[in-house]
């Protein structure tokens, strides 16, 4: 299961995060800067917080489960590790059985949280989710978004459009996942970066290395001078109407670098992401030669 983007510190109160009885501003845009700024990069992309709570809301709310049970099964139905449940006890949105440490539910002040997320994000949650993080955050999303047992076995195209090559470590995992699905399937990777220019020469020599390993697996590979566009996108539709592609749209480059990078990520599972998915891989080879 895939890291959270952001590391949440031991300064969060949650009376600050939850508590809104005692705030003379209690407008959308009063909540939004509240829960948004603080948490809002703890959203942890994919499902995430929002829908690790709603299914604690929806199936423990008025019981106390095993722990291992519901780390088990959110991992299993959600992006979200045994670390991030622990940090949703940390700000008291999960609380744990005082009479039985091992058993935890989903607390008031986690029901009321999910519903503030629910209306601060009601329309994205639909199709995307925003990510927040380093550019190998963003990357390793994408990584272990086609790496996952249901999106590889259907992958038939893969697309790169990224300026930079930096991060050997990550095109290399990309390198072995493309690899390992040709080897089983017909399908297409594409290439499309920059040259590079007037940069330092330990930069230019590892970009190159780095294009050179993925174009031994590329069908297609671009390099457009002018090039500033971040897009990764997994073509994977088991049929018309069951889709698992992905697309990520983000200022991350393939670089490893720790800027503070967003990304907007499409699930081709919901009708309206697989429309955007279809129009991005039709444009995207058409418009950047």
């Amino acid at each position: 299961m895939m890291p959270p983007v952001s590391r949440m510190g031991n300064n969060y109160d949650p009376d600050t995060l939850f508590d809104m009885s005692n705030r003379e501003d209690k407008s959308i845009e009063r909540v939004e800067a509240i829960v948004c700024g603080q948490l809002r990069s703890e959203l942890l992309g994919g499902r995430g917080t929002y829908y690790a709570l709603r299914v604690l809301h929806e199936r423990y709310r008025r019981r106390y489960v095993e722990h291992r049970q519901v780390s088990e099964e959110l991992m299993r139905i959600t992006p979200v590790t045994s670390e991030d449940l622990e940090k949703l006890i940390h700000v008291g949105a999960v609380e744990v059985n005082p009479a039985r440490p091992d058993r935890i539910c989903i607390s008031s002040e986690g029901s009321r949280w999910l519903l503030h997320l629910y209306a601060l994000n009601k329309w994205v949650t639909r199709f995307a989710d925003v990510l927040f993080g380093s550019d190998r955050d963003i990357i390793d999303r994408f990584i272990r978004e086609i790496r996952s047992e249901d999106r590889f076995k259907y992958l038939s195209e893969v697309i790169v459009v990224s300026p930079w090559l930096l991060d050997v470590e990550v095109v290399r995992q990309l390198y072995y996942l493309v690899r390992a699905r040709k080897e089983e399937a017909n399908m297409r990777f594409t290439l499309i970066t920059r040259p590079v220019e007037g940069v330092w020469e330990s930069e230019r020599n590892r970009h190159n290395e780095c294009k050179r390993l993925l174009e031994r697996i590329a069908d297609d590979v671009r390099e457009v001078r002018n090039l500033h566009a971040k897009l990764y996108i997994a073509v994977a539709k088991i049929s018309e109407v069951n889709d698992r592609s992905i697309a990520v749209i983000t200022s991350a480059n393939m670089t490893g670098y720790k800027n503070l990078e967003v990304a907007v990520v499409l699930d081709g599972e919901d009708p309206i992401a697989s429309e955007m998915i279809d129009c991005l891989v039709n444009n995207t080879l058409f418009e950047i030669t």
